[in-house]
């Protein structure tokens, strides 16, 4: 996402670094101040936010940076914070949110209770919906249940919405979220039951089987989930540690991919909001 002049958009909170270099040099030198280690710490949480094609509009720079405020203050204000927006082919517009594992040069671990967070959810929720953000909310513990646009007019039309359609937003909504093939699957078992054929997950079980490829995620998104493990693991080499997970989600799509790609793409920083 840019601003009226062009120029790229990005959040900070509790960071002074303008260029890819700076901004991850901060988030290394944080992590290296942690006070304890244990097996399978978090050193980045990748949060994201993601709205439909009718809220896009509504989600000005001003906008976006009163969600990314709102968001660092409930979560916790002492931890790092970069985020960036962008908009996919289908006109919906995503905020990554990167979020350091320990608060700001303290080396105190962030760790939200699973109540807790669902709890910041939901205010979030509630806050999107002040700033007039009417088309994307979340049902929390009740699945994904939310129709995408296509399957809005098909409604209109028929009164019914294709189930199809129905399976291929909870698995958008997998994918978006996940940084591994395993993760991807883990997610959409929430949902959905998979099958196997040749001892390979294929595709989804509901009453006749979908397979992945025909669903839109062929060998081409199976790579890019690979791709994302990949590299999440080489961002997180510390200490000759590569262990890296993320535990959180907010619906949502791709991580560092697309923060850094911007960033990368610009020899000037862009201007902060």
């Amino acid at each position: 996402m840019r601003d009226a002049k062009g120029m790229p958009l990005y959040f900070r909170h509790n960071l002074m670094g303008r260029t890819t270099e700076e901004i991850e040099k901060e988030f290394l030198d944080n992590e290296r101040n942690r006070a304890k280690h244990r097996k399978g710490e978090v050193k980045l949480y990748h949060d994201i936010f993601s709205y439909r094609s009718g809220d896009t509009d509504k989600l000005s720079p001003e906008v976006i940076a009163k969600i990314v405020s709102k968001y660092s203050e409930l979560r916790n204000d002492k931890a790092l914070y970069f985020a960036a927006a962008h908009i996919d082919k289908e006109s919906h517009r995503h905020i990554h949110v990167m979020v350091s594992g320990i608060e700001a040069y303290s080396g105190k671990p962030i760790s939200i209770p699973i109540k807790e967070f669902q709890s910041i959810k939901e205010e979030m929720q509630r806050y999107e919906k002040e700033l007039g953000l009417t088309h994307s909310g979340v049902q929390h513990g009740k699945g994904i249940k939310e129709k995408s646009d296509r399957e809005y007019q098909l409604e209109l039309h028929t009164g019914k919405a294709s189930r199809k359609e129905e399976i291929k937003e909870i698995l958008e909504k997998s994918f978006d979220v996940a940084m591994s093939k395993e993760e991807f699957y883990d997610n959409v078992r929430s949902n959905l039951k998979l099958f196997e054929r040749g001892g390979q997950i294929s595709g989804v079980d509901d009453n006749r089987h979908y397979r992945f490829s025909t669903l839109g995620f062929g060998n081409d998104k199976m790579q890019e989930l690979e791709e994302r493990s990949e590299r999440l693991a080489s961002f997180a080499d510390i200490r000759g540690e590569r262990t890296y997970e993320v535990e959180e989600e907010i619906e949502q799509e791709n991580m560092e991919e697309e923060l850094i790609k911007e960033l990368d793409k610009e020899e000037s920083p862009g201007r902060e909001v």
